[in-house]
């Protein structure tokens, strides 16, 4: 199935302070590499051709099942890393297994702090979260930045400027002086703002897809489940 390509005008950079920050602000970002530039359109072609996989599975037995349907992605691509949004972890782990990729979910949560996953051949390596106790059951040790994995494991597996990295990996639970502030002068979001994930994103080496000069959209087939009951 091929790739689609769609319009990507009158896109709005979520990176900017004039997006509207409200308590129910979600976005997830795809990050893969290394992704050579000449590969990206045929990469995601075979896994647009490979989707939908199984079917999700239904936690309700009276909702109604899920059914396919196209979902609308906006992706771009700087130096070796691909970046993909919104909410498309099917289609990017099928291009990491498929050759054998880092594949990074990066999220904004709920307007309050950030956090990722990554995966290494299609396994955990670190699980991290600026702010654990958000999703913590009560009775869970806090702060502890890494829910699976450590610093390290990921430093290893991503590689780069490591040193560069390595400060915004904490829990910002865990600060009791200068509880904003920048990781780099250069950073444009402090500690305790959502937004300092588009700095950690410009240290990985991607870049957020919206807004983004060379951004590109496209469609992929997904499992949806209706918004409501018939």
């Amino acid at each position: 199935m091929a790739t689609h390509i769609l319009r990507t005008q009158g896109l709005q950079s979520l990176g900017s302070p004039s997006y509207p920050l409200t308590m129910s602000w979600h976005c997830t970002y795809s990050i893969l590499r290394p992704v050579p530039a000449d590969r990206v359109r045929p990469w995601i072609d075979d896994a647009c051709a490979a989707l939908p996989l199984h079917p999700p599975p239904r936690h309700n037995p009276l909702a109604p099942p899920p059914r396919i349907e196209q979902g609308s992605y906006v992706g771009v691509h700087r130096v070796n890393a691909l970046t993909i949004s919104e909410e498309c972890y099917p289609l990017a782990r099928e291009i990491a297994t498929a050759h054998g990729l880092i594949h990074l979910e990066l999220r904004a949560q709920d307007a309050d702090h950030w956090d990722f996953t990554l995966f290494q051949n299609d396994a955990i390596v670190a699980d991290f979260s600026t702010r654990v106790r958000h999703f913590d059951a009560p009775g869970f040790p806090t702060p502890r930045p890494f829910k699976e994995g450590t610093r390290d494991a990921f430093l290893n597996a991503w590689g780069g400027n490591t040193a560069r990295l390595r400060p915004y990996l904490i829990d910002w639970d865990g600060l009791i002086i200068r509880k904003h502030r920048k990781v780099h002068p250069e950073d444009e979001y402090t500690t305790n703002n959502v937004y300092q994930v588009f700095d950690f994103m410009r240290e990985l080496g991607a870049a957020a897809p919206h807004g983004h000069p060379d951004r590109f959209e496209f469609t992929a087939p997904a499992w949806k489940y209706p918004l409501s009951m018939p």
